[in-house]
Parts: C-alpha cells; structure tokens; sequence
C-alpha cells in the first residue's frame, strides 16, 4: 500500500498502462525518485507475510488500490524492458520475479484480487518471453528457477474460492433485507447477475415466514456448494468439472448458484495464466538447449523437462511444432477457447 501511494497521482501516472510509450519514457518513469522507492519498498515489502489491510469486505467494498496495484506491475515490466534495452539482462530476471512474486501477493480475500493478481504475472510473462532471445545460458538458468518457484508455489484458487463463498453466507441476512426494502434488482447487480433472476424473490420476501426459509436455504447450499468447488478446485485443471446448477432449486439456495459463472471465470484466468507460465519455463529450456547444443531440440523429452512442460488444459505435453530454425509451442488452451501461445 506504501508503495502504491508513492506512484499515484505521479506525472506519468496515467500513461504508465501506454502501448506507444518509447525507451525515453520508459526510463523517464523510472528515473522517477518517488517510482525508484516504490520499487525498493515492493521488493522488502514481499519478503515479509502478507495480509490483507481491511478485516471485513463485503460486496459493495470498494478497491481502489488494485487499479494502483496493476500500475506497480506496469513499472516493472518497463523495468524489464529498459534493462534489457540496455543489454542488463540478468538485471531483468529479478525485476521478473519481482513481478511474478507481486501478481502472486495480491491474489487474496475476493476473486477480483485473484483476476488482478493474474493480470500483473501475464503481463510480466509476456515482457519476460518477448526479450527471450537477448538472455544469456546463464539467464536461461535463473530465469528457469524463477519458473519452478513459482510453479511450485500453491494455486490461490481454492482460497479465494472459500473466501468468496463464506462472504456470501456472511452477507445473505444483509442482502436479503435490502432485497426485501425494494431493492432486488440492486442486489441483483451487487452479485453480478441478471435481475430479471432475481423477479421470484420479490413475492417470497414480501413475507417474513417465507424469508426466514430463503435465508436458511441460502444458507445450507452455500456450505453445500463450498464443498463442491473446492473439491474440484484442488484437482488439477484437466480434471476440474464444475457442476451444472440443479434443477427445481428453491429462490434462496438458487442465490448461491449465480456465484458460480464468476467462479468459472476466474478458474479459466488462473488455468490460463498457468499455462503461460509452462509455456514461459519449456521456451525458456528450449532457449538453453540451444546453446548448448547449437540447435533446437527434435522434441520436448529431450528437454527432460519434466512436469513443467505439462499442459495444464490437457494433462498431457505441450505442443511443440518444429520448423527448420524455428519451433512453435502450444497450449490447447480451454475447449471453449483459443489456443494459447507465447512467442518469444
């Protein structure tokens, strides 16, 4: 939080996030004193336990530090950018840690913390991939590590999905009063979801003896439905199968199933940013066989890269397409979506 009051409101503040940025204001920014000690206090700052600044959130919390939050991850992928710009490239691997380990940070209490969290680890990973073929066998190596880190760390994905249920059965008693007060279709847009969902409520809670039976309801499904993600968040990607919402539900345990697409949402960010990191790592181990070998591996065993060349969307190997001196690697990505590359 220091560091994100230290940039807000800077000059280059609101261009930090510019496509057209040059080298010169790339540098400019970070000359930047007060942008030079919000990076030193980022970086002391994730070497100690993280929590979160506010006790209690609920669904009309608001966030603004995320939006500060993203622009960190911002300066640092200028960091990356200027520092091999300037040939530092094993100055750029720890400003890509740096990023990863701040993307990381952020992903806690509410399943927006978790969408910005991801977004900073993606945009730092496609900076890092982009300067791929700048970096050294030595780079090569740390940047591997990185990579392993970082694979190695637990997904925040269940957390945050136990997180956001259990605010959700906090805040019934809370949402349905203001339902009851004229205000269905305002909690229809607190939960994110259609109002015209929510015309069935406006009858059962206009009666006290039918609202208790909404609030109980809603009650009980929402430990029901804990138990169901989280047993197929703690699977890996490929085997994840979130239930279809059931038929014939009663209004109140009906609530809790609108949560569900924001939660497939956010499984489908945290699957794809996993997958960039796979990506990221195998590129990276293709790049150091290079120069150990003076050419491209024919196939990715003989990388012997063991799991993180895996495919988080299939279970099996990512796609690894040779082409004379160059190679493509693919991710199948969703079914419902593209495939995913990272090009270096």
């Amino acid at each position: 939080m220091a560091a994100a009051d230290l940039i807000l409101g800077r000059p280059w503040y609101a261009r930090v996030g510019d496509a057209r940025l040059t080298l010169r204001d790339r540098r400019t920014i970070l000359a930047d004193p007060p942008c030079r000690k919000a990076l030193a206090l980022v970086q002391r700052g994730l070497r100690k336990p993280i929590s979160s600044s506010r006790a209690e959130l609920n669904y009309e919390t608001r966030l603004p530090e995320l939006a500060v939050f993203r622009s960190l991850g911002r300066v640092i992928v200028h960091e990356i950018y200027v520092r091999c710009a300037d040939g530092d490239t094993a100055g750029a691997v720890p400003a890509a840690s740096l990023g990863l380990s701040l993307g990381y940070a952020i992903q806690l209490q509410t399943l927006v913390h978790g969408l910005v969290g991801v977004a900073i680890e993606t945009m730092v990973l496609k900076e890092a991939i982009a300067r791929l073929p700048q970096l050294t066998l030595r780079d090569c190596a740390s940047l591997l590590r990185v990579c392993h880190d970082r694979l190695d760390r637990p997904s925040s994905f269940v957390s945050l999905v136990r997180q956001e249920l259990r605010t959700m059965q906090q805040q019934i008693p809370q949402l349905v009063d203001r339902a009851r007060n004229g205000g269905v279709a305002e909690v229809a847009a607190l939960l994110g979801v259609d109002p015209q969902s929510t015309d069935r409520w406006r009858g059962i809670l206009a009666r006290p003896e039918s609202t208790q039976r909404f609030v109980a309801d809603a009650g009980v499904e929402a430990r029901r439905v804990e138990r169901l993600i989280e047993e197929q968040a703690a699977r890996p990607v490929w085997e994840r199968r979130f239930p279809d919402t059931p038929p014939e539900l009663s209004a109140g345990a009906a609530m809790v199933w609108m949560l569900l697409p924001a939660l497939q949402t956010v499984n489908g960010a945290f699957a794809r940013e996993e997958a960039y990191l796979r990506l990221m790592a195998t590129h990276v181990a293709v790049h150091a066989f290079r120069w150990q070998h003076g050419r491209l591996p024919a196939t990715l065993p003989e990388l012997r890269a063991g799991d993180f060349a895996v495919d988080p969307f299939t279970g099996g190997v990512l796609e690894y397409v040779l082409a004379g001196e160059s190679y493509r690697l693919i991710s199948a990505g969703d079914p419902s979506g593209e495939a995913l590359e990272l090009l270096p």
